[in-house]
C-alpha cells in the first residue's frame, strides 16, 4: 500500500456532477493499524469535469424485484459512453438499451 499525503493535492475526477459518497481506508501510522474515520464534510474547489463523460441517465429492471430463479429484463439509457458492461456475469451490453437477465 503506498502512503502518500493528500493535503492540498489535485485530485480528478470521471465526470461525477452530484452528491456522491466518498470512502477513506486510514493507516494510524504509529501502530500500522487500520480504522474507520468518519468525513462529515469535503470540499471540493475549482473542479472540472471532462467533457464527454458518460451520463446515466435511468436504469431500471422490469419486474422491479421477484423470487429467484426467474428472469429480469434491465433497461438503461446512457449517454457519452464509449463501451458499457455490467457486473455479476452480465457482461459487455454496448450498444443495446436492454438485456434479459436470469436470476
Amino acid at each position: 500500500m503506498q502512503k502518500r499525503d493528500w493535503t492540498n493535492v489535485e485530485l480528478t475526477g470521471a465526470g461525477v456532477s452530484e452528491k456522491t459518497e466518498v470512502y477513506l481506508t486510514i493507516e494510524d501510522q504509529t501502530t500500522g493499524g487500520w480504522g474507520n474515520v468518519s468525513v462529515d464534510n469535503i470540499v471540493v474547489e475549482n473542479a472540472l469535469f471532462p467533457s464527454g463523460a458518460p451520463d446515466i441517465r435511468s436504469f431500471t429492471s422490469n419486474p422491479p424485484s421477484l423470487t429467484a430463479p426467474g428472469n429480469v429484463t434491465l433497461e438503461w439509457e446512457v449517454e457519452d459512453a464509449v463501451s458499457l458492461s455490467i457486473d455479476n456475469g452480465v457482461g459487455e451490453v454496448t450498444g443495446l438499451s436492454s438485456k434479459e437477465v436470469a436470476v
